[in-house]
């Protein structure tokens, strides 16, 4: 009796030890694994070689597993007749199965989940030879599971060496690894990815917003632009910006200023010198990166379909996209954020929702709106007046100055819970409060 106990005990461990290893080599960080192997670690390497081998590992663990799980039942039906009688079969055959089912499938693989690594390098050892020992066994399976799949329209996992994530992956992967990677660097990783989804329309600065120099301005119009806290760079045009011909640097006229030889000839012709950059509308900013890299530009102003000047880009807010605001950029004055006493957050109306979305706790959307006065108006389909609200989910959203027919200025709080929410509510439509 004594042998059969042990024989059992034998393929009980043998079932525990395939049902283990399959599950923690399944489950391996295989990202991890390539880090180490990379590094030289011979048991990563070896965990690599045998996970590009899936079909065959599979036949492998699924083999010794069903041969060790079968002679474990036959061998309690023998023990049973010899030492018993046919009316136990019933109770010891259950008895099995539950045996098998504890400590051969669910305790070791649960086991195995929590220490995979642990795991997947030391048998990694033990994989490598029984898959050359057994390779006459094993390729007739790993064969007809290939045809399988192929007459399925899929291929087999061993041509594949590792996974591969795609961009929305990768994301999920980084924004999840908040223990190991620091909060700046999952956002900058975050805003290369975040690149190639955003357009240059989104970050632009509004035409309303570009300042300029117009050389039908009388001089002391021109002067006093000057002398106040203007960007690097100035178009140069007459009347309109649509008309631009040329930009110049603020160091140049500064230079001349210095010389008080500055006229609007003079800046007429640094100007010519410097031809503007334009680029279509829809452009991504993973592209326009590229372009600004390999014209050496650091602006361009973004065109329609019609060739009308819709904005003007910057180097600066493509890099703000990526690592966050710079104290002194241009693209920040103009939609600095104002935290109020009450926690409101009070922004001007040219304010981009992507900016609001990303460095506050305010999340807004909107369908074809870029800014928060194109949302109040997408919202409202009017022109608001001084005191509306918009409630907008959980963001109460409040005009505080309106003017030329555009919102300036508005209050960003968080909306109280209430009981009894409207489905309206609840959709983010607009509550209109005049």
């Amino acid at each position: 009796m004594i042998r059969w106990v042990l024989a059992f005990l034998a393929c009980v461990l043998g079932s525990a030890f395939f049902s283990s290893t399959e599950t923690a080599l399944m489950s391996v960080n295989r990202y991890r694994i390539r880090h180490w192997a990379i590094e030289g670690k011979h048991g990563a390497q070896l965990v690599e070689y045998i996970l590009s081998r899936t079909d065959e590992l599979i036949a492998l663990i699924l083999m010794g597993n069903t041969l060790l799980n079968v002679t474990a039942a036959s061998i309690v039906t023998v023990a049973t007749l010899e030492h018993g009688s046919a009316e136990w079969l019933a109770f010891t055959e259950g008895a099995t199965t539950l045996i098998l089912l504890l400590f051969a499938e669910v305790i070791p693989k649960t086991w195995a989940v929590v220490h995979a690594e642990r795991i997947a390098i030391p048998v990694a050892f033990v994989y490598r030879p029984l898959l050359w020992l057994c390779f006459p066994l094993v390729w007739p399976i790993t064969q007809l599971t290939r045809a399988w799949l192929h007459l399925m329209g899929s291929r087999s996992p061993s041509r594949e060496t590792r996974t591969q994530l795609n961009t929305n992956e990768l994301r999920t992967l980084v924004t999840e690894a908040s223990s190991l990677i620091p909060l700046n660097h999952r956002q900058m990783v975050t805003g290369i990815l975040d690149l190639d989804r955003v357009r240059v329309e989104d970050i632009m600065i509004p035409r309303t917003e570009i300042v300029g120099i117009d050389l039908n301005d009388d001089w002391d119009s021109l002067l006093s632009l000057l002398r106040t806290s203007v960007p690097s760079h100035l178009p140069v045009y007459r009347d309109d910006i649509n008309t631009v011909f040329g930009v110049v640097h603020l160091k140049d006229i500064t230079a001349h200023l210095i010389r008080s030889d500055l006229s609007k000839a003079t800046i007429e012709k640094l100007a010519a010198s410097r031809k503007p950059y334009f680029v279509p509308q829809g452009t991504t900013l993973i592209n326009q990166l590229q372009n600004f890299q390999e014209g050496r530009r650091q602006h361009a102003y973004i065109v329609d379909e019609y060739g009308e000047i819709l904005g003007l880009l910057t180097l600066d807010a493509i890099l703000e996209e990526i690592v966050g605001e710079f104290a002194d950029s241009d693209l920040n004055n103009l939609q600095r954020f104002k935290n109020a006493a009450d926690g409101s957050l009070i922004l001007p109306g040219t304010t981009l929702l992507t900016h609001v979305n990303r460095r506050s706790a305010f999340k807004l959307s909107a369908r074809e709106a870029r800014t928060i006065n194109g949302l109040v108006q997408e919202r409202l389909e009017n022109i608001p007046r001084v005191g509306t609200t918009i409630k907008l989910d959980d963001v109460i959203l409040e005009v505080l100055k309106v003017q030329d027919h555009r919102v300036q200025s508005v209050r960003l709080k968080k909306a109280k819970p209430t009981r009894g929410a409207t489905a309206e509510d609840k959709t983010g439509s607009a509550g209109y409060t005049p």
